[in-house]
């Protein structure tokens, strides 16, 4: 679905609940229903894309990088069928080992303990279906309905939609793409069902993880589902989605011949190939297309004598023996091409088949731009290509496939002259496209004439997938849609020009929606509002106990990332399109849309943001490289008016997960696609700034971090989730990211990740009441919590085995107050649960007018039956009167809220820390400290600077050196409480004044969190007198080790002050071994410290560093270095060439000139590759883009590697040569 906003009547309301602050100090609850009005968003704010950002490619994409292993870029083989097979057999709340079992999971200890925890119940979408590409009517029962979603499995209603029950297993596989039922005479009750999704042109590598395996048969009228063993992949089951093609992995069409009698004539249309079966698939073989070896889509088509038509996309190559185009079979064993005329592409990615039911020699092909009849009598061909409008600029109106993943074509059953078009919207011409002049949209987008705007069709759903004619009536219809499924009683209607015909939704809980994200007041107890969003159906709220409850559509598009706050939803769409609809007295209306940039570049397809748990009226926004933040939402800041934080480190990192503290407030911690965490230590009063600190730690993946949760009660306890498959999957550190340790526990195979551990989504941290937590993670097979994280001893027992099963759980929230749980599926919708938790308060605030006053905000109680009672505290003191939810304060001090849900249970919440005085502290003096005389020739001196109040957060990165001497600040001691401190400036070189200064990003503030001003009352210098010669050391630097078998090694060398004219030629090697040389000298620390590397090391001996003769090093006063080393440490190099090639697989320093380049590379490979080389480029998804050979490489030729046709991304470019291998990244970008 394209990004837009469906407008509703403004007379739509949805009953939720109203905070309202009552000052009864006993206990209260709150009963006050609000509405919610889309109408109110403005039609501007519909669309603020171009025509092809609706692309399922991009958002298969973005999956498939939460999902790969970063070692190999590839979804791990047959992954979906073990990690289930693993989940069934070792992680279900019965398990408690096996005998004889040796498995890593069963080598923990018992310490950690889990909580089978609380009864699941689903709450929804009710109304909403998801993406649905198969709809059979029952031919004995038209009451009786069949439909299947990509990843909601099979369902079937026996009262024409009024309600609908999920027939396939949890444990099916659940991508339909295709339904039959065998409407001979005795075989009515015989269903198929086929999985596995073609998306656009990306199955080859991005859309692996959509394949099916298998074909599914119901014997009992689709009551119950079996796989057809011989339609797997041999040794696998059908639950596997694979991520390597055999036949049955991408099934776009089922087909059955009625005309044979005996057996079960049955066809499948596979990738490149059509599949022929006469016994139901127990036995089958390829009749055309065998030899193919391309990945296109297929369409199979026979009529009721038993005449086939194929067709077979030919947009990948399928080779020199290729078999694509348009084919006939009479029967199903031998085929004819066929040859539309000159006008039939060269090459297309999709054809889908009708054949005219009243007149079965009229057959219809149809394309993204074209659209062919074929008379099977005159054997002639009519070219209606001209009539189908085709979509340019706008795709709300027209014909459009999105590179053929919405099309199909539908000859009416009673009247051959009605032909429907299925595409991005539903087209119906009346004389079979033969002119313009019948041509009506009549589903799908709503026909406006506006190119910038793209409102849905009434009670239709753009993406249209398959129909279903009724036997008794054909005009009565059912359209598939990615939306699920609706009914139309007159599919000839004309009763408007904007809407024809008329449609009402049968999506009355055929739960198949795929929701990214979902939302929750984390604050009022029992309030029932839920907003998430969806795939292809953008964001919904619902806001009752009714589980049969008509979600409300809030934002169209493809639902992403949502909040709910004390006075606003925010909700988005894909690539950050952000709206805020703020509560006006008792309704939610539209405020603005604000988006921090309209640069669709900048950010995600499904973009995280994250608002301020306690000062709800902040936000940050995730963005590539950077965070968008702003301190006031109410201002409704919009393109151009947010700040940033960003760092060098974040260079290319596009950031996948934030996470904001609780107690104390301010601390955000970032999650990149590239598995790095980093630290903004006080988000208060925030300006543009950089972000404070990495804190990952090395051993940690590489991967996609999916979630990141905050212990409420804990600033420094985080726990991190990584998306992909064969990583260590979840890590907890507990002193704010200084230390690292992994806690998947059994959720991982083996002990390094690998294996068939479940790909982990999201991670929630709630207290139990008790002192401890429940900790939650949603994964890809289901929701699991413990209550002890026990590094890898750690045990995590499945959740709603049966209702939320082996399903995907896209992200989990949780309400501490009441221990709710909210867990959104990728593909069933979303559940609900309460766990025994105690009181766990939680307040947070809004800065009033000019920041004189702070409104707090507790908990309040939407449930009569469990009403709270307050008390607010002052550093620790009750507040007298003080017994509501909200205090509005216009003092300092720390302020929380004990909350009672009875008078023997009661807890105390979070601190929130009020600064109203507003006024920064400023330095008094800067004074000598020692020595005391201004003249000196030290290489360490030390000032005194006094603070006129208290100050926190200081340390020596707030100080710089000044003047015309240089030197490092080292230390920052205390010598008065908090406000005198001793700052030592160390290495000191050169001659001339030094002074003390601060740098501009300092963190220095006072108490109650007001920055330091940058005032300095008054201040003293020392003056530098430099007659010393400086000295030096050298010290092993990689390896430390003393002997080694590397090729390559590098010495540290320290002097005792900066210096300068360093380089190659100051140094030599003492009595060197062959070959080997110095190849450079970086410093590494001002210009105190240098790093010198040693390569070309190919036989074994002693390597020591010593200086040249001819050496001209000088300090920064020119006082010459005469060579005086005080320590000196050298390496012994044993076995380097067996070395060589142990370390084959590491980088061996290839050298590339320009990295990054717009395409074309030049390399030098080191000494080791003389000789015959052998190369390989690979894309990020591991496949080859270039491969060669070097017959004679010599050491300093030039390799030159041009990928300019390739895509901008990450490549490694892969050498082996005589002696070795290495490896180094390439980035291509184009500008």
């Amino acid at each position: 679905m394209r990004r837009r906003i469906v407008s509703l009547l403004a007379g739509i309301c949805v009953a939720v609940l109203l905070i309202v602050y009552l000052n009864n100090p006993k206990e209260t609850h709150i009963s006050q229903s609000v509405t919610i009005n889309s109408s109110s968003i403005p039609e501007g704010e519909e669309e603020r894309e171009d025509p092809l950002s609706e692309n399922p490619i991009d958002r298969t994409e973005f999956e498939y990088k939460q999902l790969v292993n970063p070692k190999t870029g590839e979804v791990p083989f047959k992954i979906k069928e073990r990690e289930k097979e693993y989940a069934d057999k070792f992680l279900r709340p019965s398990d408690g080992g096996q005998d004889g079992e040796s498995l890593f999971k069963f080598l923990r200890s018992s310490a950690s303990t889990t909580t089978s925890g609380a009864e699941f119940e689903s709450v929804g979408p009710y109304n909403i279906g998801g993406r649905t590409r198969a709809v059979v009517i029952d031919v004995d029962n038209e009451n009786t309905i069949i439909a299947g979603g990509v990843s909601g499995g099979i369902w079937k209603t026996e009262d024409q939609g009024t309600t609908w029950s999920r027939k396939s297993s949890l444990q099916d596989h659940p991508a339909v793409t295709s339904i039959v039922q065998d409407v001979r005479a005795g075989h009515h009750n015989e269903w198929y069902y086929s999985t596995g999704e073609f998306r656009g042109n990306s199955a080859s590598a991005s859309g692996a993880f959509f394949r099916g395996n298998g074909v599914y048969k119901s014997a009992d009228n689709g009551e119950t589902w079996e796989l057809i063993a011989s339609t797997a992949q041999p040794g696998t089951s059908g639950t596997d989605v694979l991520i390597r093609n055999s036949e049955f992995t991408i099934i776009d069409q089922l087909a059955i011949d009625y005309s044979e009698e005996s057996g079960t004539e049955i066809y499948a249309s596979g990738l490149s190939k059509v599949i022929r079966s006469t016994d139901g698939f127990e036995t089958w073989e390829v009749v055309l297309g065998e030899s193919n070896g391309g990945i296109n889509l297929t369409d199979i088509a026979i009529t009721s004598q038993g005449k086939l038509f194929a067709a077979i996309g030919s947009s990948s190559f399928n080779g020199s023996s290729a078999e694509d185009g348009l084919f006939m079979s009479t029967d199903g064993v031998t085929w004819e091409s066929l040859d539309p005329g000159p006008n039939f592409p060269s090459t297309f990615n999709r054809f889908e088949i009708a054949i005219d039911p009243s007149d079965e020699t009229k057959v219809y092909f149809v394309g993204s731009n074209n659209l062919f009849l074929f008379n099977d009598i005159s054997d002639s061909w009519t070219d209606l290509s001209d009539n189908l409008g085709v979509s340019d600029d706008d795709v709300g109106e027209g014909h459009s496939t999105q590179g053929g993943y919405n099309l199909y074509a539908a000859v009416h059953p009673s009247n051959s002259n009605v032909l429907f078009i299925g595409g991005t919207n539903l087209l119906r011409s009346s004389d079979k496209f033969a002119t313009t002049n019948t041509r009506m949209q009549i589903g799908g987008y709503g026909n406006d004439n506006n190119p910038n705007s793209f409102p849905r069709y009434l009670n239709h759903h753009p993406d249209n997938h398959d129909y279903a004619f009724f036997p008794s009536n054909p005009n009565k219809m059912i359209s598939a849609t990615d939306g699920g499924v609706h009914l139309t009683l007159n599919n000839l209607a004309t009763q408007s020009t904007d809407n024809p015909v008329s449609w009402r939704s049968l999506n009355n809980g055929y739960i198949t929606t795929q929701f990214y994200h979902v939302s929750i007041n984390e604050s009022n107890l029992s309030d029932q509002l839920i907003l998430g969003g969806m795939q292809d159906n953008g964001s919904w709220a619902k806001t009752t106990t009714n589980a049969k409850e008509t979600w409300t559509e809030v934002f169209g598009g493809d639902g992403a990332f949502s909040a709910v706050t004390h006075n606003s939803l925010y909700v988005s769409s894909q690539r950050g399109n952000m709206l805020r609809l703020e509560l006006i007295g008792n309704t939610y209306e539209f405020a603005g849309n604000i988006s921090p940039s309209d640069n669709q570049g900048d950010f995600l397809f499904i973009n995280p943001f994250i608002v301020n748990p306690v000062n709800q009226e902040q936000m940050f926004v995730a963005s590539n490289a950077k965070v968008f933040f702003t301190n006031d939402l109410r201002l409704n800041p919009g393109n151009g008016q947010w700040g940033e934080i960003s760092s060098r480190f974040l260079s290319l990192q596009p950031i996948s997960a934030l996470a904001m503290s609780i107690q104390p407030e301010g601390v955000l911690y970032l999650g990149t696609q590239n598995g790095r965490v980093f630290k903004v230590n006080d988000t208060r009063d925030l300006i543009d700034g950089q972000v404070d600190e990495q804190i990952s730690d090395v051993n940690m993946p590489t991967g996609n971090i999916s979630s990141i949760a905050v212990d409420p009660r804990d600033a420094d306890r985080i726990l991190v989730c990584y998306s992909n498959y064969e990583v260590l999957s979840l890590w907890l550190s507990e002193n704010g990211g200084d230390t690292w340790t992994p806690v998947a526990g059994n959720l991982e195979e083996n002990p390094d990740g690998s294996g068939a551990g479940p790909s982990t989504r999201s991670v929630a941290i709630m207290p139990d009441g008790q002192g401890g937590n429940y900790y939650f993670v949603g994964t890809s097979v289901g929701l699991f919590m413990t209550q002890s994280l026990d590094g890898e001893n750690t045990v995590w027992e499945q959740q709603a085995v049966n209702s939320i099963g082996n399903v995907v759980v896209s992200q989990v929230v949780v309400r501490p107050i009441e221990g709710l749980v909210v867990a959104s599926t990728h593909g069933n919708g979303v559940f609900k649960a309460t766990y025994d938790v105690g009181v766990t308060p939680r307040i947070n605030y809004s800065k009033n007018s000019a920041s004189q006053s702070y409104t707090l905000r507790g908990n309040v109680s939407f449930n009569s039956a469990i009403p709270l009672s307050y008390q607010w505290l002052k550093n620790g003191v009750e507040v007298e009167g003080a017994n509501s939810a909200e205090l509005e304060v216009f003092d300092g001090g720390d302020y929380q809220l004990r909350v009672s849900k009875s008078t023997e249970i009661s807890g105390l919440s979070n601190i929130v820390s009020v600064n109203l005085d507003g006024v920064g502290p400023e330095v008094v003096s800067i004074e000598r400290l020692s020595p005391a005389t201004q003249n000196t020739d030290a290489t360490t001196v030390r000032f005194k600077v006094t603070f006129n109040e208290d100050v926190v957060d200081i340390s020596s990165d707030d100080f710089l050196v000044e003047g015309d001497a240089n030197g490092i600040v080292g230390s920052v001691a205390i010598i008065t409480d908090a406000t005198v401190f001793d700052v030592s400036v160390m290495n000191i070189g050169g001659e001339g004044t030094l002074s003390l200064g601060f740098r501009d990003s300092n963190n220095i503030t006072d108490l109650v969190g007001n920055a330091f001003t940058g005032e300095v009352g008054s201040s003293e210098s020392y003056t530098i007198e430099d007659t010393t010669r400086p000295t030096a050391t050298f010290k092993r630097s990689a390896p430390i080790t003393r002997i080694t078998d590397q090729n390559r090694v590098s010495f540290l060398v320290e002097f005792s002050e900066d210096v300068r004219n360093v380089d190659v030629t100051d140094f030599q090697l003492e009595n060197p071994i062959e070959k080997a040389e110095i190849s450079s000298v970086e410093a590494v620390v001002n210009n105190s410290s240098y790093v010198v590397e040693v390569a070309q090391i190919i036989e074994d001996g002693e390597i020591n560093l010593n200086f040249s003769a001819s050496q001209d090093i000088a300090d920064a006063s020119g006082n010459t270095f005469d060579g005086l080393v005080l320590s000196e440490e050298t390496y012994t190099i044993n076995n380097v060439i067996a070395g060589l090639e142990a370390g084959s697989s590491k980088a061996a320093n290839i050298q590339v000139d320009a990295n990054p380049s717009a395409g074309q590379f030049s390399l030098t490979l080191p000494v080791e590759f003389t000789g015959r080389v052998e190369y390989n480029v690979v894309n990020a998804s591991g496949i080859s883009v270039a491969i060669g050979e070097v017959a004679n490489y010599q050491s300093g030729d030039k390799l030159s590697i041009d990928i300019r046709g390739q895509a901008d991304g990450l490549y490694i470019f892969e050498a082996a040569g005589n002696k070795g291998k290495g490896t180094v990244k390439l980035l291509k970008q184009s500008r």
